[in-house]
C-alpha cells in the first residue's frame, strides 16, 4: 500500500503468520520470510479488511451444492482496493457483489469453475467506490461428492469449519 493507505504498526505489537501449506508429494523444505515497508509519515486514510464468511460450515458426504452466504452493510463509504477469496478443495465457485442504497448490483468478483490455487488477493485495477448502506455479499458453493475431482476425501467424508 501506499504511505497514504498504510497499516499501523503499534510498538510492541505482535506480528502473526500463518502459512496454507499444500501437499505436494515431495519432502519440502520451508523458510518463510516476512519483509515490512516502512511509510515515510502515518497513514492519512484508515485500511479496513471486511472478512466474510461462516465459521459454522458443516457439509454433509455427497452434497453436491452446499451454499454458504454472508453479507455486511457498510456503515461509512468505502474504496475498495480489492478482494480475497478464500475456500479450499470443494467449493465449487464464488460469488461477490455489491447492493447499492438504489438496489442495483455491483460484482466484486465471480468464480464459476473454482480452484484452489486462486485462492489470493485480487486487486481492482480502478478502486470502487462504495456509499455508505450498501450490502456486500459472498456466496460459496461446494461439492463434497466423489464427482468433485478436487475433493481431497475418498470416500467423502463430513466438512467442519476449522484449521484441518
Amino acid at each position: 500500500l501506499s504511505d497514504e493507505t498504510a497499516w499501523r504498526l503499534s510498538p510492541g505489537s505482535d506480528l502473526v503468520v500463518q502459512l496454507h501449506l499444500r501437499p505436494t508429494g515431495a519432502v519440502e523444505t520451508i523458510r518463510p520470510q516476512v519483509a515490512l515497508y516502512f511509510g515515510t509519515r502515518g497513514p492519512v486514510v484508515t485500511p479496513t479488511m471486511i472478512r466474510l464468511g461462516k465459521q459454522d460450515l458443516d457439509i454433509l458426504p455427497g452434497d453436491t451444492a452446499h451454499t454458504v452466504s454472508d453479507s455486511f452493510v457498510l456503515p461509512v463509504r468505502v474504496r475498495a482496493l480489492g478482494v480475497q477469496a478464500h475456500a479450499h478443495y470443494r467449493a465449487r465457485s464464488v460469488d461477490a457483489f455489491a447492493t447499492l442504497p438504489d438496489g442495483s448490483r455491483r460484482p466484486l468478483l465471480r468464480i464459476d469453475d473454482w480452484d484452489v490455487n486462486w485462492q489470493d488477493h485480487y486487486t481492482y485495477q480502478q478502486p470502487i467506490d462504495l456509499p455508505a448502506g450498501t450490502r456486500v455479499t459472498s456466496t460459496y458453493v461446494f461439492d463434497n461428492s466423489a464427482a468433485n475431482l478436487r475433493n481431497p476425501d475418498r470416500p467423502p467424508g463430513r466438512v467442519r469449519w476449522g484449521w484441518r
